[in-house]
């Protein structure tokens, strides 16, 4: 064996034995009893608060989720359900602005509960923004539906099966007439001076009683026609004629007529 090896063992085996005496001392001293015991009952208290504070937090979300689930139950089963019916209620005529047209609107609340600030807007487009766009067109006019009702001083407040019955007057200018014209969107088109598909989008804004910030929302897409003289409905309109209500029909547009929310 190697003189250094051996010196090395040596001292490391007089270590060990110096290290068993000093554990024996400490045992048999009070002072480290009670170190080890305070570090125990530490550790345990901290194992226990973790444990405590995992099990509260599941709970509270538990507790969360319980009262969101409750929540929107109650608000669904008791919450105002706005329906529309809306109506031609006047003539189509032209003048110096461009064409017009007077609809109804019939709110009635179908719900439990009161609806405040029912507040309606309408949008009578012509063309393809009518025919084919005017789904796109929808959520401009919630928007402005919804930017009234969300004051507490506009619109109406309706009660579980009342009525309420409003007229608007809705226009295309004369800008939006000649853009809207069947032969500027279709190029080569023998239409003749003619718009075609005439599309009202009507919106219902209003809040619960129950909620300060939830609006709810029913639109409707639907087609203006009118009856040629032959009886046949058509959607082509003579620019500057005008047609008597009686010959004015509407009807459901093809694409999203109804929404509710």
């Amino acid at each position: 064996m190697i003189p250094g090896d051996w010196c090395r063992k040596a001292e490391m085996k007089r270590y060990l034995r110096y290290l068993k005496i000093r554990l024996r001392r400490s045992i048999r001293d009070p002072k480290f009893l009670l170190e080890i015991l305070v570090f125990v009952v530490l550790a345990v208290y901290t194992v226990f608060t973790a444990f405590m504070y995992w099990a509260n937090r599941d709970a509270a979300k538990s507790a969360k989720s319980a009262a969101d689930t409750a929540a929107k139950q109650f608000e669904t089963g008791e919450r105002p359900w706005v329906d529309t019916d809306i109506a031609i209620d006047g003539p189509v005529t032209w003048d110096v602005n461009g064409m017009n047209v007077t609809v109804k609107i019939n709110a009635t609340n179908s719900g439990h509960s009161p609806a405040l600030s029912v507040f309606s807007s309408a949008l009578l487009l012509i063309g393809t923004k009518g025919t084919i766009n005017a789904s796109n067109y929808r959520s401009q006019v919630c928007g402005d539906a919804g930017t009234a009702a969300s004051h507490a001083n506009v619109g109406v407040a309706l009660f579980p099966g009342r009525t309420i019955e409003r007229q608007y007057g809705l226009s295309v200018s004369n800008e939006g007439v000649e853009q809207g014209k069947a032969q500027k969107e279709f190029p080569g088109s023998k239409f003749g001076n003619v718009i075609l598909g005439p599309t009202l989008v009507v919106c219902t804004a209003y809040r619960p009683t129950f909620n300060t910030t939830s609006i709810y929302h029913t639109a409707y897409l639907m087609d203006l026609f009118k009856l040629d003289s032959k009886g046949n409905i058509v959607a082509m309109f003579t620019i500057g004629e005008d047609v008597a209500a009686d010959r004015l029909r509407l009807r459901f547009s093809a694409l999203g007529a109804i929404s509710a929310e």
